[in-house]
């Protein structure tokens, strides 16, 4: 009887000890709730020539560690077409996407962190021509085709405050589905090297 109410003990000892560390959805405190965006820059190349894309992200950072967001960016830099003249008018390639972005950070509170992500959605690529004369580009989109785009990315973080942070890392660029003629998917996509600024409440 003895030894099957010390028995007992034990197991009921261990049951609440493993109950502690057990943190579940239904009962274990309120899920803290943040957020943050800001600008970012990326160097890649598009029809393997060098390429500045400029955009932002940004959306709600949850419990610390999960950012559900949206994100966008567009090249900022004239990157020549193929053909590269079309009835003696220089051609240029413009291209855009954008869509939901994730991410998860890893301890955020971390003077040095790192932070992995996706950036899921569509976008856009058409040629831009520039009228020699007036040194000036018209305003319609030529050869203009949409594509799906998908970019994991990751970074290195520095906390500079409690609400602003700076981050260098790299990502790749998916495209499929791009029709615009003189340009494939694969030379849409490539590797990037990227660095941004994030400000908001972590």
């Amino acid at each position: 009887m003895k030894r099957t109410l010390i028995a007992t003990l034990l197991l009921c000892c261990a049951c609440y000890a493993n109950a502690q560390r057990i943190q579940t959805l239904s009962g274990h405190g309120k899920v803290k709730v943040g957020g943050y965006g800001g600008p970012a820059a990326k160097f890649t190349s598009i029809d393997n020539n060098f390429t500045v894309m400029a955009g932002a992200y940004g959306g709600v950072f949850l419990d610390k560690k999960f950012l559900l967001g949206i994100g966008g960016y567009t090249n900022v830099n004239n990157v020549p077409a193929t053909p590269s003249k079309i009835n003696n008018q220089h051609q240029y390639w413009q291209m855009w996407y954008g869509g939901f972005n994730g991410e998860y950070v890893h301890n955020s509170d971390k003077l040095v962190h790192f932070s992995v992500g996706a950036l899921i959605g569509g976008g856009g690529v058409f040629r831009r021509t520039r009228f020699e004369e007036i040194n000036e580009f018209d305003d319609h989109f030529r050869d203009y085709s949409s594509f799906f785009v998908a970019e994991p990315t990751i970074n290195v973080e520095v906390n500079i405050t409690t609400f602003l942070r700076v981050f260098a890392g790299g990502s790749y660029r998916f495209v499929q589905g791009s029709g615009t003629p003189g340009i494939t998917d694969q030379k849409l996509s490539g590797p990037s090297a990227q660095i941004g600024i994030k400000a908001g409440a972590f």
